[in-house]
């Protein structure tokens, strides 16, 4: 089969990928009837939310390694019958701790599509092609979670928020089906992989590698800009500002279809202009919008035309870059392409964890406290973003 032009391959892939934050962004709207439900503090329904979130970061350093020993698919089927295990648990929990259990599961299962698929386009279209086909699988991945939060609260209000566990089951069996039909084998002849020491080691020599660093802290530090926004958006926005949060959710959505389009972009003009220029031009984007950010805030004040514009133009310069700087992380060596895929998401979602939670923590002019957070991501981007093309120059 000529899987490069394979559409039900192309679903399977968005499938995967998608599996992990769809499941999350399906639970947030349920938790106020989770802490109603178990008569538990709001924190400890968030709990669910957290740990699970580590929990994915962590999963991710053992799929990328374990796939590049094993084969993509037999890895893939492991991590989504566990989603579904864990999907099933939540269904029936009689408490909040079988509950969190039960989303922990969910969340180290769904967390292979995220790395595997990553590598499988690596593997499939090669390092020329792979950069366009990531974008497009990102920009179509995005829309997913949008959809889910809306789904979420529907499922939430009308069926109950066991129903939500109820839909993930389903969709955990059809991606299995998914998988088995349409997806490749792929499997990893090179001695650097021939035991599992070895393939953990892998991780030691990605580290010694600056252009590795280079492309997988890049992608890392520049979506903090959006996870800051994320924690502090919504309190900014309704709080601060005083405008509803269906307001909030519009602008929201049309930053979100911004970072989509610019995805897209990326990934369609890599191949022509090369993936270190895209990461750089994508960097200095980035940094545009960080000083421009404090400077007019700190010249004009808070306002929701500055507020949204400039998480706007920060999303511009991540969606840019993101494409390339995955696969630039992976081209450094093929040969663990998929050890190099855990590595860079488990950076990716780890630094972006720290920067919504130290926003979060600093109980001081929110809106200064998310205009450097800004800043300090972009910079942290451009640092890194150099280095591949000081590299590619050398």
């Amino acid at each position: 089969m000529n899987y490069k032009k394979s559409i039900p391959f192309f679903i399977t892939l968005i499938s995967v990928t998608a599996a992990g934050p769809v499941a999350m962004q399906l639970y947030i709207p349920s938790v106020p009837s989770i802490k109603e439900n178990f008569d538990v503090s709001l924190g400890v329904v968030q709990y669910a939310f957290s740990i699970s979130l580590v929990t994915m970061a962590i999963s991710m350093l053992f799929y990328g390694p374990l796939s590049d020993k094993y084969g993509r698919k037999f890895i893939l089927i492991s991590g989504i019958t566990i989603f579904i295990i864990g999907s099933l648990i939540a269904v029936f929990s009689t408490n909040v701790i079988i509950l969190i259990i039960g989303r922990v599961l969910q969340s180290i299962g769904g967390a292979g599509g995220l790395v595997i698929s990553r590598a499988i386009v690596r593997d499939i279209y090669g390092p020329n092609e792979a950069t366009r086909v990531l974008g497009t699988l990102i920009t179509i991945f995005i829309a997913a979670p949008m959809i889910a939060v809306i789904l979420g609260g529907f499922l939430s209000d009308y069926f109950g928020w066991r129903s939500i566990f109820i839909v993930t089951v389903f969709i955990g069996i059809i991606i299995l089906l998914l998988i088995i039909f349409f997806l490749p084998e792929i499997k990893n002849n090179n001695n650097e992989i021939n035991n599992i020491k070895n393939t953990f080691l892998a991780y030691i020599k990605l580290l010694k590698s600056p252009i590795f660093l280079g492309f997988a802290m890049q992608g890392a530090f520049a979506p903090g800009a959006f996870m800051s926004f994320m924690a502090l958006g919504p309190y900014l926005m309704i709080i601060e500002l005083k405008r509803p949060a269906s307001e909030f959710g519009i602008y929201f959505g049309i930053v979100t279809l911004i970072f989509m389009f610019a995805n897209y972009i990326g990934g369609k003009y890599s191949k022509k202009f090369g993936i270190e220029k895209m990461v750089f031009i994508g960097a200095i984007i980035s940094v545009i919008a960080g000083i421009s950010g404090l400077t007019l805030y700190l010249y004009l004040g808070l306002s929701v035309l500055l507020m949204f514009t400039i998480q706007s133009i920060s999303s511009i310069g991540n969606g840019i870059a993101m494409p390339s700087s995955q696969i630039g992380a992976m081209n450094v060596k093929p040969s663990i392409s998929g050890t190099a895929s855990g590595a860079a998401a488990f950076f990716q979602t780890i630094i972006g964890a720290i920067f919504a939670q130290t926003v979060s923590s600093i109980n001081y002019d929110m809106a200064l406290v998310l205009f450097l957070a800004t800043l300090i991501a972009a910079i942290g981007a451009i640092l890194f973003g150099s280095i591949p093309m000081i590299k590619a120059k050398n």
